[in-house]
């Protein structure tokens, strides 16, 4: 039972149904016992005429014959008759356990609505400027933005700090939205319909879950120290204006990658270089410039991103995507000197760049499903797919009982058939 008026009223009443459940266990068990007396009084009524019995023996039968205690028997027959009567409690208990209603769930078919990319044309690179990024939409379920760099601002630097884990395990990190919802491990730009477009299926009370298949993006990040390509800070005229300037493997036009950051001193900056020109040259390529004198679609889009991030997140002072990517090496650090770490103790230089690999990693799975999340809430465009819903219910008592009070009717109706074969349907039976 799924839903209705007997499953809430079991869920909700749980004490008074397992009284009445007792109540039901005994008398159904009290029928079993008694037909076991029967059957013991029939099958032995027909000798008592044949030969005298003792007093303790009939007095024995009796006590078996009504299931009740005789305590003035001598102590073997007490402890046969001790034995019987105990044993008569177990029919009640079997049938407590096979009526009792237990948890368990079953599942239906639904759909749900995914995000997809047939109309692209919010998708791309907005101005970093007031009243000129990306359309946006703002409800109770959340911020929805084709800016996410410019908007995100904070939720991408705390995913860029928390890639790592300092115990190796699963990241846990919630969604941009309002829905409250967490992802475990990396969510590889899916998801992001869940706790939006599912209303149907969150203001069900007994679903517990669903499941559906979606299409995603394997983002795999590999950094290295590149030294050659000469992507670096410089000052521009003296004033604390700092250019990132250099060529990518990517890179489409003649004089290379260029963006000017504000600081204190080339100390305070990490610059993020990502090619302007979308070459379709694969894989794709990030620079990073921190420093005195460091060297160094939709998926291009998303790697647009960075770069913006990386400009919008510079103070004077200090870099917050700096901090935020140093906050992820330190993580990792102490990953690799836990107990828990059992692999070859990497050197510092590997250290630096798995932090930052996996904050690279980490951001462009959320940037993935900020977009997705845009597509759904602000393009409206959207496909439908097929879900299967797990919802909570309950059933009546655990296979094991079923089977066992099954049985022992089995068995009892066997031997009520051996004995009225044995006894010609009791034809000899006398009044006793």
């Amino acid at each position: 039972m799924s839903g209705g008026i007997i499953y809430d009223g079991i869920v909700q009443n749980r004490a008074s149904v397992q009284i009445i459940v007792q109540v039901v266990a005994a008398a159904l068990g009290l029928i079993q016992v008694a037909a076991i007396c029967r059957l013991f009084n029939y099958a032995t009524r027909i000798r008592l005429k044949q030969k005298a019995i003792s007093l303790d023996l009939l007095n024995f039968w009796n006590g078996v014959n009504f299931a009740s205690m005789r305590w003035d028997l001598r102590w073997m027959y007490l402890l046969l008759l001790l034995m019987f009567t105990s044993s008569c409690a177990i029919p009640s208990a079997l049938w407590a356990g096979a009526i009792t209603p237990i948890s368990t769930y079953n599942v239906r078919q639904t759909t749900v609505i995914l995000p997809q990319y047939s109309n692209m044309s919010s998708v791309r690179e907005w101005p970093s400027e007031i009243d000129a990024d990306g359309p946006q939409f703002r409800t109770e379920k959340g911020y929805f933005t084709y800016s996410p760099a410019m908007h995100y601002l904070g939720l991408l630097s705390q995913s860029l700090s928390t890639a790592t884990t300092m115990d190796g395990s699963p990241r846990q990190h919630a969604k941009f939205d309002n829905s409250k919802f967490l992802y475990i491990g990396r969510s590889y730009g899916i998801g992001a319909s869940v706790g939006l477009t599912d209303d149907g299926i969150l203001s069900d009370t007994i679903a517990t879950g669903y499941t559906f298949q979606e299409v995603g993006y394997a983002a795999e990040t590999e950094c290295i120290l590149q030294s050659e390509l000469r992507f670096y800070l410089n000052t521009q005229n003296g004033l604390q204006l700092f250019a990132a300037t250099g060529r990518l493997p990517d890179t489409g036009n003649t004089t290379g990658e260029f963006s000017v950051y504000l600081g204190h001193s080339t100390k305070s900056l990490v610059a993020i270089g990502v090619a302007a020109a979308n070459t379709g040259y694969n894989p794709r390529y990030l620079a990073i410039a921190a420093g005195d004198d460091y060297g160094g679609n939709l998926t291009h889009t998303v790697e647009r991103q960075f770069e913006l991030a990386s400009n919008d997140l510079t103070g004077i002072y200090q870099s917050v995507l700096g901090s935020a990517l140093n906050f992820s090496i330190a993580d990792y650090q102490t990953y690799v000197t836990s107990s828990s770490y059992k692999d070859i103790m990497p050197t510092d230089e590997e250290i630096n760049l798995t932090g930052i690999q996996n904050s690279i990693t980490a951001m462009t799975d959320d940037l993935l499903v900020a977009y997705a999340s845009a597509q759904l809430m602000i393009a409206k465009d959207t496909k439908t797919v097929d879900a299967t819903v797990t919802h909570a219910a309950v059933r009546l008592g655990q296979p094991i009982y079923v089977y066992a009070v099954f049985m022992v009717n089995l068995v009892i109706l066997f031997v009520v058939m051996l004995e009225a074969i044995r006894t010609r349907s009791w034809r000899y039976l006398t009044p006793f």
